[in-house]
């Protein structure tokens, strides 16, 4: 059976984990007890010629010291927090050019890979299509394409575009422009089996 009314540890005593876990320790209990005998205990009064700091309550004090303290600090990471905001706006708007770029590569090497697409597609030549997914991309990329016959034989056309990527800050250790290359190799679909 667990004792209840055992007495309560001194304000700022340990309490051991396994008296909390079995009820021993009453915390309500424990604080009615310390209010009890600090109202028992004679109040100071401050002098006269104090000031009005010292009359206050701890609790004020620190409230007052701490404002200051935050501003302070808000003071000395402002810069670091904006130069990461930067940093990951930057970031992403780089990925999301990349995704661009990578796209507008596919969309070049399946038109110059298909042999119908000058006469069914929309498109004049490999570089309107290739550039028919960036319009919001200013300037547009360069386009390029290649073909060959690779080490088995078989035909590809390859399609390569850039783009020149412009940083929005001008951060030491950032670079300032970044160049986006993606190459897309396709194989056409041979027009009779083998």
């Amino acid at each position: 059976m667990i004792d209840r009314t055992a007495v309560a540890p001194r304000e700022g005593a340990f309490v051991p984990l396994t008296a909390v876990l079995t009820a021993e320790y009453n915390p309500v209990r424990a604080h009615t007890r310390r209010t009890a005998r600090r109202s028992r205990q004679p109040q100071s009064t401050p002098p006269a010629h104090a000031s009005s700091q010292q009359g206050a309550s701890p609790l004020r004090r620190v409230r007052r010291r701490r404002a200051g303290v935050a501003a302070v600090e808000l003071a000395i990471l402002l810069p670091l927090l904006t130069f990461l905001f930067v940093i990951v706006l930057d970031w992403s708007r780089i990925l999301y050019y990349s995704v661009v770029v990578n796209n507008c590569a596919r969309n070049g090497a399946m038109y110059a890979s298909d042999p119908y697409s000058g006469a069914l597609s929309p498109y004049g030549n490999v570089t309107q299509a290739a550039q028919a997914d960036a319009p919001n991309l200013s300037p547009s990329p360069a386009v390029t394409t290649a073909s060959g016959t690779d080490a088995d034989g078989y035909s590809y056309v390859d399609c390569t575009v850039t783009y020149n990527f412009q940083t929005v800050t001008n951060f030491p250790g950032v670079p300032k422009t970044t160049a986006i290359v993606r190459t897309v190799r396709v194989y056409p679909a041979a027009q009779v089996p083998k």
